[in-house]
């Protein structure tokens, strides 16, 4: 299927099938949605960025759930590494491996946010 020019098939970030199954392939819902993403999303990774640097391993538990929810959603690849962050900090594990970890994400959710962009511009 294409959005605004883009094979959903090429994306690297985003695996939109599962969705657009759910919305019986209405790309306008599709594109509210990701504006929404695109709206709320970098405000949940200040979140969580900023309860990693304050060591604050629930609202980390809390803040990756959440974003993991959001990325599983939409089929962005990074949910999984989000759950991996959620189960650190559930057991109040490994603060540094958190860390690296979220930079990994942050990586992941630029790419994706490129994406979104393109696919509602």
């Amino acid at each position: 299927m294409i959005v605004n020019g883009v094979d959903l098939q090429e994306l690297k970030f985003f695996r939109l099938n599962d969705i657009l199954v759910l919305l019986d392939n209405d790309i306008d819902t599709l594109k509210v949605l990701i504006e929404e993403f695109i709206d709320v999303a970098p405000l949940d990774i200040q979140e969580l960025n900023e309860a990693i640097l304050s060591s604050n391993y629930q609202a980390i538990t809390e803040n990756a759930h959440k974003l993991k929810s959001t990325f599983k959603y939409f089929g962005i690849i990074t949910a999984a590494k989000l759950a991996q962050i959620e189960g650190l900090a559930k057991s109040e594990n490994d603060l540094e491996q958190i860390h690296t970890m979220f930079e990994n994400v942050l990586v992941d959710f630029e790419g994706a946010m490129k994406e979104a962009k393109i696919l509602v511009s």
